[in-house]
């Protein structure tokens, strides 16, 4: 699984964001890919400028593809004008194993206590000072 993350031109309509953006869908369900998410592009302000930039377009698609053909959609990826900077990573597919429970151990039984009567008390009491 892949994810590519790149920076539109704000300067462009929108008419033209959703074309860029399906002109890479297109590339890549052509070469037998699946795009698994499509997070909507958004205008952000950049951190530093970017082709003279101060805004730009984040958009992020998560999808499958190939290794083979990785290196065909960097190229083109790289002729398309309105993008000014993108980044492609390998996700890789987290498998979660189940918890495992250790058995809950039985309490041991808790003898009721039978109260003392002080005098009890006082005379035991008597005999441990005594000794």
């Amino acid at each position: 699984m892949y994810e590519l993350t790149f920076l539109v031109n704000p300067n462009i309509s929108s008419a033209e964001l959703t074309d860029v953006l399906k002109q890479l869908k297109d590339f890549i369900l052509r070469y037998d890919g699946e795009i698994i998410k499509d997070f909507s592009s958004q205008k952000i302000n950049l951190a530093y400028p970017v082709k003279k930039l101060k805004q730009a377009y984040l958009v992020v698609i998560d999808f499958e593809l190939g290794k083979d053909k990785i290196e065909t959609l960097k190229n083109y990826i790289k002729d398309l004008k309105a993008i000014l900077r993108h980044l492609l990573i390998t996700k890789k597919q987290i498998k979660i194993k189940p918890a495992r429970f250790k058995p809950i151990k039985p309490k041991t039984e808790i003898k009721p206590k039978t109260k003392i009567k002080i005098e009890e008390l006082d005379k035991r009491l008597e005999e441990i000072l005594e000794e």
